[in-house]
């Protein structure tokens, strides 16, 4: 009895030692199977086919280069040159620095909130000889083979998914699931197998005029203009500073006005409407459209002029506009939302008011200007001769928004 549980105890200890050795060497032949090496591969055809994924990083010419819509090549009084575009229009441009070396004193463009391109200059697409893009295309190798690099934790790895088993085999192997392996292996940036090579590439834009054509009519423009704004505040998502810029006729958003600085009557009675039409079919896109118009028409005004904030261009011209032009613009905006509403045109008549009032209040307070009876102008268009005249008179009318405010039950009716 003695004998068979010293027997069983032996065989016991036997299993222990041997089978971890087995796990070692069976996973030992799995990793040279899957290297493509071991002799249960030797009869498989192709063993050394090679189809490593490439690793290339594609950077952009110029600095700041994610701001970059491409580069334009044009003509200009002193003959040709070139510049990285920040931003379009519907015939132009705006272009920053110069990318022939050429001395340039521009203005300063801010398109968006804290950026600010220097040296800018407005160029008219009819002037434009070409546009594109340019990269520079980076390829590594590794012993002549394409791998990919990676950055971890201060240390670079070369990285390949499959190979030859004579270059794998200098690889360490991570299983990654569903996604199968990865081999990996830490190098050096001055390791002499691990070479790179650059391809400079370029790819070709075209410069849109969104169907603007010398011959067409006044009307046809109009309609052009029209399409090109719904598109643009489209295509560039729904923010809050879209229609900002939209409303308040930023540079790519303008709708040229005899008066104002923009065509704020066709704006709200033909370009909103329409991108809001478009929308009849999402509940939560129309919703959200309609949360950041209301918040454009009451607190947008303030971004302009400021610092960071959107810059007013025209023909190449900056203009800065005045306190008194602002708040103006301000009661303008307020007044076409109340024509609007009442006539019950959408999106308008779907608006939450209930704090316009408020936001109204807060904006004349913070002015200064109530009691200002200075002239409003835009640039030499004189657009009311006494400023507080036109507020009393202005607020006689906008207190139609008090009877939207919350809490202001008592007063639902007052004019």
């Amino acid at each position: 009895m003695n004998n068979l549980f010293i027997l069983f105890i032996f065989v016991v200890i036997f299993a222990f030692a041997v089978i971890p050795i087995l796990a070692v060497k069976g996973g030992d032949n799995s990793a040279s199977d899957a290297a493509g090496g071991g002799k249960r591969n030797a009869g498989k055809k192709n063993k050394d086919r090679v189809s490593a994924k490439v690793s290339s990083v594609r950077k952009s010419a110029g600095e700041k280069d994610a701001d970059f819509m491409g580069i334009i090549e044009f003509n200009t009084e002193n003959g040709s040159d070139k510049g990285n575009v920040v931003d379009e229009d519907i015939d132009s441009f705006i272009v920053t620095g110069s990318l022939e070396g050429r001395h340039v004193t521009g203005f300063d463009y801010s398109n968006k909130k804290d950026c600010v391109y220097h040296d800018c200059r407005m160029i008219k697409k009819s002037d434009v000889t070409a546009y594109y893009k340019e990269y520079t295309e980076t390829k590594y190798f590794y012993k002549d083979r394409p791998v990919q690099i990676s950055e971890r934790d201060g240390q670079t790895f070369a990285e390949v998914y499959e190979g030859p088993a004579s270059f794998i085999s200098e690889f360490s192997v991570m299983d990654m699931g569903v996604n199968g392996k990865k081999y990996y292996r830490q190098i050096s940036g001055d390791d002499p197998d691990l070479r790179t090579q650059e391809e400079h590439l370029r790819e070709a834009l075209t410069v849109d005029t969104y169907g603007v054509n010398p011959d067409m009519s006044k009307t046809e423009y109009e309609d052009a203009l029209v399409r090109y704004l719904t598109d643009r505040i489209t295509r560039s998502g729904m923010k809050n500073d879209n229609l900002i810029r939209l409303l308040l006729g930023i540079y790519g958003y303008r709708f040229p006005d005899d008066g104002l600085f923009t065509d704020i009557e066709t704006v709200f009675e033909r370009v909103i409407p329409l991108r809001y039409k478009q929308l009849e079919d999402n509940a939560v896109s129309r919703s959200n459209f309609r949360h950041e118009l209301i918040t454009a028409i009451t607190v947008g005004y303030r971004l302009v002029g400021c610092r960071h904030g959107y810059t007013l261009v025209d023909e190449g011209r900056i203009i800065t506009p005045s306190p008194e032009y602002s708040l103006y613009i301000c009661l303008v905006l307020h007044l076409m939302l109340m024509k609007y509403h009442k006539e019950g045109k959408r999106p308008y008549s779907e608006l939450d008011l209930s704090g316009v009032w408020n936001k109204l209040e807060e904006s004349l307070r913070q002015s200064g200007l109530a009691e200002d009876h200075n002239p409003v102008y835009h640039g030499d268009v004189l657009l009311c001769d006494d400023l507080g005249a036109f507020i009393i008179e202005a607020l006689k009318k906008l207190v139609y928004f008090r009877r939207f405010s919350k809490g202001d039950d008592d007063i639902i009716g007052a004019e």
